[in-house]
């Protein structure tokens, strides 16, 4: 577990690393604020030769002390994807998607998919060795949702 203040840390360091590679992570909400702020992008993605729009949030999750991330998928048109298209754009088509939920963001009160963070505690401890477990973690978990973080993270961890 990570406490708001290790989390903030971490964000940090990601992001300045970010700035470094310009691979477009900001820090977004009330700094300072515990659970005000989080790390933002959006991916533009080619699915079926539709252009969609990925925007991920990395959170804190103060019920479980944890980083939680939440994502959507929008159209060009604006509109978002349902649970059932993203399941499908995601290529989780036939297998059980028992950790994929739609909640509020904690900090914009509006609906995003989340991987849910009940088993987010125990593949922390996983990475409690690693100088950023933030990076080790949306590293591992990222791919699932698409999010796949540059090779030079790798230096955070």
């Amino acid at each position: 577990m990570l406490d708001w203040e290790e989390f903030s840390k971490h964000l940090s360091q990601m992001k300045s690393l970010s700035d470094e590679l310009l691979d477009g992570w900001a820090i977004l909400g009330k700094t300072g604020t515990e659970n005000g702020a989080y790390l933002a992008k959006k991916v533009p993605r080619l699915f079926e030769e539709a252009l969609l729009l990925f925007e991920y949030n990395v959170v804190y999750d103060l019920s479980y002390g944890v980083p939680k991330l939440c994502f959507n998928v929008f159209r060009t048109d604006g509109s978002m994807l349902q649970l059932n298209e993203c399941i499908h754009v995601l290529g989780f088509d036939g297998e059980p998607v028992l950790v994929l939920t739609q909640m509020d963001h904690p900090v914009l009160q509006r609906p995003f998919f989340t991987l849910h963070p009940c088993k987010t505690s125990e593949f922390m401890d996983f990475c409690s060795n690693s100088k950023n477990p933030l990076v080790s973690w949306l590293s591992a978990i990222g791919p699932t949702v698409g999010l796949n973080l540059a090779n030079e993270y790798s230096q955070c961890t």
